[in-house]
């Protein structure tokens, strides 16, 4: 397979069974047979394992470089990845070349580590082993340990997308999730192709789907996904007729149209715009469920995210609002609602700005309305509050005290007052100013707030003597 373009090592490894089915002469007959196996593949998996692997003449192209990937569960709970290679001309004088089927056998915990991802398990044990096939295997090798690695070769893929089109392949995604039978045809890169789809579809969920990629279709195997080169479509149509399997034939025709709510239209818009990074992050989650209509769930959540940055300051502050009232259903609903909530509340503090007075009065109320209920998010929501109350205080300090009030009563009930108490202090000074050149009845309203504040003893000192100013003020008119 091509050189990684993205890759990360862990430093642990997976312990693994080990196998090798191909065809070579020996005193057991001469036949494609499992030549090589750990004791620990049971009886029961080494049947399933040979009944789905390739044997003469599989291989989509009889070129050199030509190779096959497969990936089922076995009735163990187990999992097989198998990859396959030509490996010289067939010794039995059948004509063609040999396959030769390398096979992994591991369990689920060791499959999560590689990210549920077939095709990282192949890379890694291509790392560790000869190119050449070994055409001597050891007939029980010992289990295998195999370099945990996270990659993909994120160029490589975003090609083959590019060239088949996203619509096509999250109309495949799409029919994997709703549990089709899908065999793609195509030119392009078959195994590329397949790493697509599966990176596309939640990580556990990628447990139950079973693929092949770059071998000829077989109705014995059961594939829920084949993807390979086919010359002759017609002759599939013709093989598929009666069985519940569809033939995806992109060169033919267009996919159908996706509407951008649902998963599937998620998943063309991040390979349409070559948001990969995002898409294999949030697909990599740890899903308490994939059915169709939990990822169409999923798929909203995200959705809200990305039109955050189009929204106004009241439509963030309903989406807080619904942001604090909702309950995540898992680990990956809860870090999008974490996700979602920073940046309203980023595109909020970008706002404060651009306000003015009555806007901000509105915008600290609504903040204050749901702050409270908000644990995750109580800091960010907290220098939300602070950043508007300062540009308040240069709009209209009497209303600025008075949702300052409402702010320190509520820290209290909480947290330390000491924790915004600078945000206050800063307020006070911007009232001191303000008191000089105010008319009579804004300092009434003034006098009012301040009398509301008298109970808050750190700030004792300085409303104090914003209080003589206010009454030195209101002497100074009498004198006049």
């Amino acid at each position: 397979m091509d050189v990684l373009n993205r890759e990360t090592i862990t430093g642990r490894s997976v312990n693994c069974d080990q196998g090798v089915f191909t065809s070579i002469p020996s005193p057991m007959g001469s036949g494609y047979r499992l030549v090589s196996a750990s004791r620990g593949i049971d009886p029961k998996e080494k049947q399933h394992i040979i009944t789905r692997c390739p044997s003469h003449g599989s291989l989509c192209s009889e070129e050199i470089g030509a190779e096959g990937v497969s990936f089922y569960g076995l009735p163990s709970g187990r999992f097989c990845i198998a990859h396959s290679c030509n490996a010289g001309k067939e010794h039995t004088g059948r004509g063609g070349q040999r396959i030769y089927t390398r096979i992994v056998v591991l369990d689920a915990d060791a499959l999560w580590a590689f990210n549920c991802n077939p095709f990282e398990v192949v890379r890694s044990l291509l790392k560790i082993q000869d190119a050449e096939p070994n055409l001597k295997p050891p007939a029980n090798p010992p289990p295998l340990e195999l370099p945990v690695c996270s990659s993909h070769e994120s160029t490589r893929l975003e090609q083959c997308v590019r060239s088949l089109g996203a619509g096509w392949l999250a109309a495949v995604v799409d029919r994997v999730i709703g549990e089709s039978s899908i065999i793609m045809t195509t030119e392009l890169d078959a195994i590329a192709l397949a790493e697509a789809v599966v990176l596309s579809l939640p990580k556990p969920g990628r447990r139950t789907a079973s693929l092949s990629a770059g071998l000829k279709f077989s109705m014995g195997r059961g594939f829920t996904l084949s993807v390979l080169d086919e010359p002759n479509p017609q002759r599939l149509r013709a093989t598929l007729q009666g069985h519940k399997m569809t033939l995806v034939v992109p060169k033919d025709n267009p996919p159908a149209a996706l509407s951008n709510g649902g998963y599937a239209g998620l998943v063309e818009r991040r390979w349409q715009e070559n948001r990969t990074v995002e898409l294999f992050d949030f697909t990599n989650g740890d899903f308490a469920s994939w059915t169709a209509d939990s990822l169409g769930r999923y798929a909203s959540l995200v959705n809200r995210r990305d039109r955050v940055a189009e929204m106004s300051p009241d439509e963030l502050l309903q989406l807080l609002d619904q942001q604090i009232h909702d309950a995540p259903i898992d680990d990956v609903a809860s870090r999008l609602a974490i996700e979602t909530t920073a940046a309203a509340l980023a595109g909020l503090r970008d706002s404060i700005w651009t306000l003015h007075a009555d806007q901000l009065v509105n915008l600290c109320d609504g903040l204050m309305a749901i702050w409270r209920d908000s644990e995750s998010s109580a800091d960010l929501f907290s220098q939300v509050l602070q950043d508007g109350l300062k540009r308040l205080t240069r709009q209209h300090p009497a209303n600025a005290a008075r949702l300052a009030l409402r702010f320190a009563q509520a820290v209290r009930d909480g947290a330390e007052l000491a924790s915004v108490q600078e945000s206050l202090h800063d307020l006070i000074d911007h009232l001191g100013e303000w008191i000089l050149d105010q008319p009579s009845e804004s300092l009434t309203e003034l006098a009012h707030v301040l009398d509301s504040w008298s109970n808050l003893g750190v700030l004792a000192d300085r409303i104090g003597t914003l209080r003589e100013q206010l009454s030195q003020r209101g002497r100074n008119e009498a004198v006049a």
